[in-house]
């Protein structure tokens, strides 16, 4: 139902089905590598019940959340709510300073090495 739904969407609202697709080719992505993960845990976690449940929940949000992440990363962080969700975390917004300042120092990157996370997000937000 939910692909009716967005080609119905597509239709009257003139949007590609294209982008649409590549919207969702991200979600996707990161839902495979959350259940690979979580399915490899389940095979090694000798326990059932509430406390397994509770670590699949636990281990698939931050999974699922870090592939997302990741990938936004990859991308070369457009804007969008990864974006804002990095500028609300001051904490994380030193984390991507590293990671950037890494990254830059071994290949050509539009972030300048010179330039904090946060003032960068905000140029392009």
């Amino acid at each position: 139902m939910t692909p009716t739904l967005f080609f119905t969407l597509a239709k009257a609202l003139e949007i590609p089905i294209r982008e649409i697709l590549m919207t969702l080719v991200w979600p996707i992505i990161s839902g495979l590598v959350m259940a690979a993960v979580v399915g490899g845990a389940n095979s090694v976690i000798p326990f059932h019940g509430p406390p397994r449940l509770a670590i699949d929940i636990a281990l698939g949000g931050l999974t699922f959340t870090s592939a997302m992440m990741a990938l936004w990363f990859l991308r070369g962080r457009p804007a969008g709510p990864e974006a804002q969700f990095w500028q609300r975390l001051p904490i994380v917004s030193v984390v991507v300073d590293v990671a950037a300042r890494s990254v830059t120092q071994t290949q050509n990157s539009p972030w300048p090495a010179t330039e904090p996370a946060s003032q960068w997000l905000k140029q392009r937000a």
